[in-house]
Order: C-alpha cells, then sequence, then structure tokens
C-alpha cells in the first residue's frame, strides 16, 4: 500500500483491514464484526487482534501524516464500541 507517493510497510493483518475500511468508508464496524469479516474468526484469536492491528495501522499511518504535515486520524474509534475509516474531501 503507498500513500502520498510513500510506500507503508504493512503486515497481511494491516493491509486486510486497511482494504477493508476502504472498500466501507466513513462506516462502524465493531471489534467483532472486523473479527468475523476481515480474519474470518478463527477461534483462537480474539477482540484483542483486532485492537492491537488497528493501533499498529493507526500508527504507520499517523507516521506517513506527519511526515506530510497532517495531524487527523484516519481510524477513528465510534462510540467506544466501533471503529471507522475517516473519508478526507478530496478537493
Amino acid at each position: 500500500a503507498s500513500r502520498a507517493s510513500s510506500i507503508l510497510k504493512l503486515t497481511p493483518a494491516e493491509y486486510a483491514l486497511l482494504e477493508f475500511f476502504l472498500l466501507h468508508p466513513n462506516q462502524a464496524f465493531t471489534a467483532e464484526t472486523l473479527l468475523s469479516r476481515v480474519w474470518n474468526a478463527p477461534a483462537d484469536l480474539s477482540t484483542d487482534t483486532v485492537r492491537s492491528c488497528i493501533k499498529r495501522l493507526r500508527r504507520k499511518l499517523s507516521k506517513q501524516e506527519e511526515e506530510e504535515g497532517g495531524q487527523e486520524d484516519l481510524i477513528e474509534t465510534v462510540g467506544r464500541s466501533g471503529y471507522r475509516l475517516n473519508a478526507l474531501d478530496q478537493p
């Protein structure tokens, strides 16, 4: 994946999560829903897996934003029960 001509080094799980969010901009999903739709919920995974992956993905995206001079968090926590990708307004 890339952003503003810079390559983002993502794990397969981070890439799958980002792709899912990009396909569903501004839609909020619970950790349980993300676990079942992105990871296909193997029995040994928990919602902590989702939270951990979101944390890593946010860090990588925010590092890229800092280099571009931006401050907005692209992945937002919604009502402490879900997550969504904030679609940026394009000119």
